[in-house]
C-alpha cells in the first residue's frame, strides 16, 4: 500500500458502533478498531487517498496524538480487505482473523473429541442419496467424511485461503470426484441443487461469534431442502462464577501489583487503572482448558440460552441469567461455557468437571472466554448476581449487577 493508494470501504462491510468502540465484519472477518474507527468512517466515507488521508489527520490538533492508531487499524483494515483499493488494483490475500489460519487448523484437528464427534455424528446423519453442503470446510475433513459415508455429492464452501489446501485434499482424498468446491462466503454462492444435510463447524470461543446463528438461518432459506438435516443442532450457553489462581489473576488482570510494576517501569501512573465498577460491565480474555481447569467455581452454572440451530429465525440473542455464588471470598470473572449438540447423540462441552456430561476434555481447543470485572468483588455465600449477555452480528457483550 502507497500513499498514492486510493482506498474505500468495501460496501458490503458491516459496521457496528458500540458505547464508541467501532467494529467491521465483511464475511466471517472481524476487525475491531475501538474508538479509532469512527475516524477511519469519516476519512474513508469516499474514495480518498492514503496522502490526502494523512494530510486531513495532521490538520485536525486533536488526531495528529490518534494517527499511530489510526494508521495500524486503516493497514489491518486494508489487510483484511474491509478497506479496499479503489481503482481496482491487486491488494493482498485476506488476512483471515479466527478458524482460517493455520494456527487454529492445527489447534482443532488435534482436537480429536470434537474432530471424532463430528466425524460419528456425519457417518450416522449421512444416507447414500443425501447432497450435503459443509460451510467452512478448512482443510475439508468434514467434506471428505461426508463422501466416505455414501453422499451423493458434497458441496464445500470456503472463502479464505485454506480452499487451495481443501482442494488438494480432495483430489488426494476423494478419487470418485463427489466433491465440488464453491469459493467464496456462503452468504454469496449459490447450489445448482438443495442439500439435504448441513455440516459446518464454524462454533468459536463465544459459540455465536464466528456467526453460526447468521450462517445457519441463511443456508436454511436458500440452500438447504425444507426437511434438511443439520450438524451441529444446537448449543447451550452457560456462566460460572470463578475465583483465578493468583498467577492466573496477575497473567490476565490490571492487579494492584501489576499497574504499580508499570508505573515505575514506564515513569506513567497507573494507578487509575484500578478502579472500576462491578455493573459497568466486563472485560473479557480467553483462557485455554489448561488454565481453565485451575480456576474455582463458586457456584453451579446458569443458563443463559439453549438455541436450536435447526428452527432459530432471529440473528440476535439477548438473555439473562441469575446465579447464586454458595462461597465467600472474592469473585474474579464469570467463565462463558457451552454445550454442543453436535448430533446423533454426540456431546461436546466446555463446562468444569461435575457440571456438564460430558465435561471438557482435555483435548479441548476452545478458549473459554472469561468476563473479568475491572476489579475483584467480595461475594457472600448467598450473593445473587443477574449477568445480562447479548450477541448480534458477532459481537458480544456481558453485564454483571449485584442483586440486593
Amino acid at each position: 500500500m502507497q500513499p498514492q493508494t486510493v482506498l474505500r470501504i468495501d460496501p458490503d462491510a458491516l459496521v457496528q458502533v458500540v458505547e464508541g468502540d467501532v467494529r467491521f465484519s465483511l464475511g466471517d472477518v472481524r476487525v475491531d478498531t475501538g474508538p479509532w474507527g469512527l475516524k477511519i468512517l469519516a476519512l474513508f466515507r469516499v474514495p480518498r487517498s492514503l496522502a490526502d488521508a494523512t494530510a486531513q489527520m495532521a490538520g485536525q490538533e486533536a488526531s495528529r496524538k490518534d494517527w499511530i492508531q489510526v494508521s495500524a487499524h486503516i493497514y489491518g483494515l486494508w489487510q483484511a480487505g474491509v478497506l479496499r483499493d479503489a481503482t481496482g488494483a491487486a491488494q493482498p490475500r485476506r488476512a483471515r482473523l479466527g478458524n482460517s489460519s493455520l494456527r487454529w487448523q492445527v489447534r482443532m484437528l488435534n482436537d480429536r473429541t470434537r474432530t471424532q464427534a463430528f466425524l460419528r455424528a456425519i457417518r450416522a446423519t449421512v444416507k447414500p442419496d443425501d447432497v450435503v453442503l459443509d460451510i467452512g470446510t478448512g482443510t475439508g475433513i468434514l467434506a471428505i467424511a461426508a463422501a466416505q459415508a455414501g453422499a451423493r455429492r458434497v458441496y464445500a464452501m470456503e472463502m479464505t485461503g485454506l480452499a487451495d489446501l481443501a482442494e488438494a485434499m480432495f483430489r488426494k482424498n476423494d478419487p470418485e470426484g463427489r466433491i465440488t468446491l464453491l469459493r467464496g462466503r456462503s452468504h454469496d454462492l449459490e447450489l445448482p441443487e438443495k442439500a439435504t444435510v448441513l455440516v459446518s463447524e464454524i462454533i468459536g470461543n463465544d459459540p455465536l461469534g464466528e456467526g453460526v446463528l447468521e450462517t445457519f438461518i441463511d443456508a436454511r432459506q436458500r440452500l438447504l431442502t425444507p426437511d434438511a438435516r443439520i450438524i451441529p443442532q444446537a448449543v447451550t450457553i452457560s456462566v460460572v462464577p470463578v475465583r483465578l489462581p493468583p498467577d492466573l489473576l496477575d497473567r490476565h488482570r490490571m492487579t494492584p501489583e501489576n499497574t504499580a510494576r508499570w508505573s515505575a517501569d514506564y515513569g506513567v501512573d497507573y494507578s487509575a487503572a484500578r478502579f472500576g465498577s462491578h455493573s459497568d460491565g466486563l472485560w473479557f480474555t480467553g483462557f485455554d482448558t489448561d488454565e481453565f481447569l485451575r480456576c474455582h467455581a463458586l457456584g453451579s452454572p446458569s443458563m443463559l440460552a439453549r438455541i436450536d440451530l435447526t428452527t432459530a429465525t432471529h440473528m440476535t440473542h439477548q438473555a439473562t441469567a441469575v446465579l447464586e455464588v454458595r462461597e465467600s471470598g472474592p469473585l474474579h470473572g464469570y467463565a462463558l461455557c457451552f454445550e454442543l449438540e453436535v448430533g446423533a447423540g454426540e456431546r461436546l462441552s466446555t463446562l468444569p468437571p461435575g457440571y456438564g456430561s460430558p465435561a471438557v476434555a482435555p483435548d479441548n481447543h476452545w478458549d473459554v472466554l472469561m468476563f473479568l470485572p475491572l476489579q475483584p468483588v467480595e461475594v457472600s455465600a448467598g450473593t445473587r448476581i443477574s449477568l445480562d449477555y447479548f450477541y448480534g452480528h458477532g459481537w458480544e457483550r456481558m453485564k454483571a449487577t449485584i442483586l440486593p
